[in-house]
């Protein structure tokens, strides 16, 4: 079997875009927690695993960072706006 970065690369690329979209959605909170939980759900599963194989050790990283900044940094925000408050 023939085995190549391109879908891993490919990945990346998605969620980097993901990142960005997160960056374009301004003070749109609904829409930068909609893009959030999908990128972390998507974390979850499978697909992300040829992300993960591919040799650019440096460039997984910084990804992978960029999306844990992400989530904290959302989740950080949610807590500022007494999202998590009790009823």
């Amino acid at each position: 079997m023939l085995y190549n970065d391109f879908f891993g690369y490919a990945i990346m690329e998605q969620v980097a875009n993901l990142l960005l979209d997160v960056e374009e959605a301004g003070d749109d909170r609904k829409m930068q927690w909609a893009i959030c939980e999908a990128t972390g759900l998507y974390f979850q599963i499978d697909s992300i695993m040829p992300m993960v194989g591919c040799e650019d050790e440096d460039t997984v990283n910084e990804v992978c960072t960029g999306f844990a900044a992400m989530f904290l940094t959302m989740l950080a925000t949610l807590e500022r706006n007494d999202i998590f408050k009790s009823d």
